[in-house]
């Protein structure tokens, strides 16, 4: 009865240190492919790796230095060293060696990161603002009219909170909230209100002013002036 005992004790002591290592965890699967491409995470929460791809994968930021896993083979599953240390914000990441395999790891601002080795406290927060540009690629002034929609495009550095607003002159065209990750040239359409739409004209200007506030509460923004041709 005494050994019975002592064994179930060893296996209840054990559990909370295996859940602790795997709180949250990226996986690659068949085709070159990660299949969770945006994670998120706590401060300090521990991230792993887990590779269900026959062919050898890690995972590591795009950002030489802040955090990486060791190449893994298939069903291997390995610690993203640093993850640990991250704070409030988002990171990019990349398979060292299948570069066309990309993802954002976003840092939530619960939790407390763990102090780098040598740095006497925690790192820094997250201050920078998101870095925004706007394009329009089609701006024909019939097209815009018919449809009442105006198709754009949204480039920026980091995930965040997009609010777009169109002006035509000084009176507001529309209006457009929605979520964006670090991607270059996200498509999107703004609806035109009907109001404006029958005041457009070859040669109308619209105003696009995008704002948007990252996940550490940074605000960006940008404007585009749009000549309808």
């Amino acid at each position: 009865m005494r050994r019975i005992a002592c064994v179930v004790l060893l296996v209840s002591l054990a559990l909370p240190t295996a859940l602790a290592f795997a709180d949250q965890q990226i996986t690659a699967s068949f085709n070159k492919k990660y299949d969770n491409p945006n994670v998120t995470i706590a401060q300090g929460e521990r991230l792993t790796f887990r590779n269900n791809d026959l062919v050898m994968h890690d995972v590591s930021s795009e950002m030489p230095g802040q955090f990486s896993s060791p190449l893994i083979d298939n069903g291997q599953t390995a610690f993203v060293e640093g993850s640990q240390y991250l704070t409030t914000g988002s990171y990019k990441y990349v398979c060292s060696i299948h570069t066309e395999m990309v993802g954002t790891l976003t840092v939530s601002s619960d939790g407390t990161p763990v102090p780098r080795p040598g740095s006497g406290g925690p790192a820094p927060a997250d201050t920078a603002p998101p870095t925004l540009k706007l394009s329009a690629p089609n701006t024909k002034a019939s097209a815009v009219k018919k449809s009442g929609k105006l198709k754009f495009n949204v480039t920026s550095d980091e995930a965040a909170t997009l609010r777009l607003r169109a002006s035509f002159h000084s009176v507001r065209a529309g209006f457009l909230t929605t979520e964006i990750v670090a991607a270059a040239g996200q498509p999107f359409t703004l609806k035109i209100s009907a109001g404006v739409r029958k005041k457009l004209r070859k040669g109308s200007r619209l105003k696009l002013t995008g704002t948007a506030k990252d996940t550490a509460g940074n605000p960006g923004s940008a404007t585009l002036v749009v000549k309808l041709r």
